[in-house]
């Protein structure tokens, strides 16, 4: 079971057939839902008109995009390379838990 916005629609994905969710439903409101909530409200979704395909949107609505930072090693020594003092990559790559970096407003993922 999936999740997926196309424009200003959500559709529930189960197996290859997609389910129109109610028109109310944004990802941004359906993110606001504790997890008990969602599940019921995905529990009452009408799965009577499957619709077989249908062209994805990006996945977001106002929310933020951030990665955590697994990087190739690669990438890491041209960073250091590029950096006044390697010191503070040398920080971020050896750390035990990942950095976590911001990628995109909503405004700028495609």
């Amino acid at each position: 079971m999936e999740l997926v916005r196309r424009q200003n629609s959500m559709f529930l994905k189960e197996g290859p057939a997609f389910f129109p969710l109610n028109r109310a439903a944004s990802l941004d409101h359906l993110l606001q839902l504790s997890l008990a909530d969602l599940r019921s409200f995905l529990e009452t979704t009408d799965r009577t008109r499957a619709i077989t395909h249908i062209s994805p949107a990006k996945p977001i609505e106002s929310q933020e995009v951030w990665a955590a930072g697994v990087t190739y090693e690669r990438s890491r020594d041209a960073r250091m390379l590029e950096a006044v003092s390697a010191d503070p990559y040398e920080r971020v790559y050896g750390a035990e838990r990942p950095e976590i970096f911001l990628k995109a407003t909503p405004g700028r993922v495609r």
